[in-house]
């Protein structure tokens, strides 16, 4: 699980065995922002919304899946990688982008992944987007002063959805991707798992 350069590591740690207690519980520990999370507003603005400010309706959507493999190592994506899909979007409520970075997980290069222009995420915003997707560690470059694109979602309202996986594997047209991000309240982010379904394929 890819944890950002100084948040709490991942822990897990027996507490109770069915030889001795009778049962078998772990203690687990980890940052909020930890492998496949989400980012509520509050993360980078303290008067914004925190989770609990999240809907589950508005992690739930068609979704455009972007492919922006061509952007460079600690490159920026654009206005241009976006056009297309910003033209059509009355036929998704969600973006999320696809630099194939997740191949980098647990290796130095995870953190010379690309971000998010400013431009681009103002377009977002414009879009109208119910919450913007990446599957890297963060919208913003490595180090990147200020978070700037995080200010622009943050100050609409969006959430983030960072560290994705696998998008690879989605290969249907608008699949309907479910954010299920743990009801954690009043904090910064919660760990999510992420489902994209292909509807016309599940069985009547």
């Amino acid at each position: 699980m890819q944890v950002y350069p100084g948040d709490p590591e991942v822990g897990i740690e027996q507490v109770a065995a069915v030889a001795t207690e009778g049962f078998w519980l772990h203690e687990l520990t980890m940052g909020s922002q930890s492998g496949t999370h989400v980012d509520a507003p509050a993360h980078v603005q303290e008067a914004a919304g925190a989770t609990d400010s999240v809907s589950a309706q508005r992690l739930v959507a068609n979704t455009w899946i972007v492919d922006v493999t061509h952007v460079k190592a600690s490159g920026l994506i654009g206005l241009d990688s976006l056009e297309a899909v910003l033209s059509l979007m009355s036929e998704a409520d969600a973006v999320i982008l696809r630099a194939g970075w997740d191949q980098f997980d647990g290796d130095e290069q995870a953190w010379a992944h690309p971000g998010i222009s400013v431009d681009a995420a103002r377009a977002l915003v414009a879009a109208g987007v119910s919450f913007v997707g990446v599957d890297f560690a963060s919208v913003d470059r490595h180090g990147e002063s200020g978070l700037p694109a995080h200010q622009v979602f943050a100050g609409a309202g969006v959430p983030i959805v960072e560290n994705l996986a696998n998008l690879d594997q989605v290969t249907w047209h608008l699949p309907l991707v479910v954010v299920g991000m743990l009801p954690l309240v009043g904090i910064d982010g919660a760990p999510a798992r992420v489902f994209a379904i292909e509807l016309g394929a599940i069985p009547s």
